[in-house]
């Protein structure tokens, strides 16, 4: 279980500990070229399932730069067979990625533990936690390095952290201060009442005056392909919302969820980064990502 009481604490850790940035800030280890990863659906049995491409590309980011991923139990998957694992174990329906890691890392499901099979969560196929698989690392080494941010869309200016007027503004300021604290990101997004959708960040540019994001840098399970894509931002009420993104409808960012490092592999010619991982899942909305 995850305590609301850390929800303030974490935020605010995290966006005092990095400077404004302007320009160009990438995941760690990510350029356009490399770095990255793009698990993409079959469409057999995991039509629903981008919130499971998204946390696995993550993972697999993870298990290559994380100094911990050396302390993963015999017969953990890797690669390509991260998702395929998730696709095996999971219900081709809904769900999110902070979920999906604290599955991974601990072998525990919040979306079980707290009955949200009733609003269309995938759950595991089977319901008993002894044979459900995850848990691929000790779950007293991780509990404290997986941070969840919360989805916002529906909260008011007045519930944004002190000093934000915008969602957009503090969506800029968290997933910046999160890239540069070795956090990778999977994006929650949304348009109207379109099914929400997950996607994976991997880097953002942002405009020197206004503080805002105005391009990101990210891959897609919907695609059918293999590749790094990129979308123009453009504000508008208070959102940011991705130019160009769908034929027809007009998708924005809605929430984000950050995994950390915890202590990266160090870069040539750089030291070795330790990070102080909050440990947060937070319901505050019982929302699920699909499609």
């Amino acid at each position: 279980m995850r305590y609301h009481s850390l929800y303030a604490f974490c935020v605010g850790v995290l966006l005092s500990s990095s400077p404004a940035f302007s320009g160009s800030v990438w995941t760690y280890g990510v350029t356009q070229e490399s770095g990255w990863s793009d698990f993409n659906k079959s469409w057999n049995g995991d039509t629903y399932l981008c919130w499971a491409a998204s946390a696995s590309n993550l993972i697999n980011w993870w298990q290559e730069n994380s100094s911990y991923a050396s302390c993963a139990n015999n017969g953990t998957p890797t690669g390509a067979n991260i998702f395929r694992t998730y696709v095996n174990s999971f219900q081709d329906l809904g769900g999110a990625a902070q979920y999906a890691w604290e599955w991974w890392y601990e072998g525990s499901y919040l979306p079980y533990d707290f009955g949200l099979d009733e609003y269309g969560y995938s759950m595991p196929h089977t319901l008993d936690p002894s044979t459900w698989g995850g848990g691929y690392y000790n779950p007293k080494l991780y509990q404290q390095n997986i941070y969840y941010w919360n989805d916002m869309t529906t909260e008011t200016s007045s519930s944004l952290p002190s000093g934000y007027d915008t969602f957009s503004a503090y969506c800029s300021d968290f997933i910046v201060s999160s890239l540069n604290s070795c956090y990778g990101v999977s994006l929650g997004i949304s348009a109207n009442d379109a099914m929400g959708h997950a996607i994976t960040l991997w880097g953002v540019d942002r405009d020197d005056g206004t503080g805002l994001l105005t391009k990101i840098y990210f891959t897609d399970s919907d695609d059918d392909t293999t590749a790094l894509r990129s979308c123009s931002l453009t504000e508008k009420n208070g959102y940011l919302h991705m130019d160009g993104y769908h034929s027809t409808l007009d998708y924005y960012i809605d929430s984000a969820y950050g995994l950390n490092l915890i202590e990266a592999v160090p870069e040539p010619a750089s030291f070795s980064l330790l990070l102080a991982g909050g440990s947060l899942l937070f319901l505050r909305r019982k929302r699920r990502l699909r499609l």
